[in-house]
């Protein structure tokens, strides 16, 4: 009966450490798939946040450097030919205005020309004719 007893007491106690073993065992591998499982989604969480920041930097200051270019060169090419348009303008009138000057004073002068000439060939025969008749008469 001791020996009975004995031998309960040494398969107890060693069903005991087995099954203790055991459920360490389970007990550690769930712990560490659960630690690993949050881990893997804390990094995978801020990988995914700072790839997004960082895209996001990227393209707005892209974007905004291309708008801006665009901007700039459309501005650019806008001024460039209204002021090109109101210079073109400006000398057309210019010009116009002193090529009007100059020939009507041309145009004046020339007919102030004719009149003198024309004026002075009339005189000149009246008074020819004038002194003929009176000195043949």
């Amino acid at each position: 009966s001791v020996v009975h007893s004995v031998d309960n007491s040494v398969v107890h106690s060693t069903v005991h450490s087995v099954v203790d073993s055991i459920v360490d065992s389970v007990v550690d591998s769930i712990i560490h798939s659960v630690v690993h499982y949050c881990v893997h989604y804390v990094v995978h969480s801020v990988v995914h946040s700072v790839v997004h920041s960082v895209v996001h930097s990227v393209v707005h200051s892209v974007v905004h450097s291309v708008v801006h270019s665009v901007v700039h060169s459309v501005v650019h090419s806008v001024v460039h030919s209204v002021v090109n348009s109101v210079v073109d303008s400006v000398i057309h009138s210019v010009v116009h205005s002193v090529v009007h000057s100059v020939v009507h004073s041309v145009v004046n002068s020339v007919v102030d020309s004719v009149i003198h000439s024309v004026v002075h060939s009339v005189v000149h025969s009246v008074v020819h004719s004038v002194v003929h008749s009176v000195v043949h008469s």
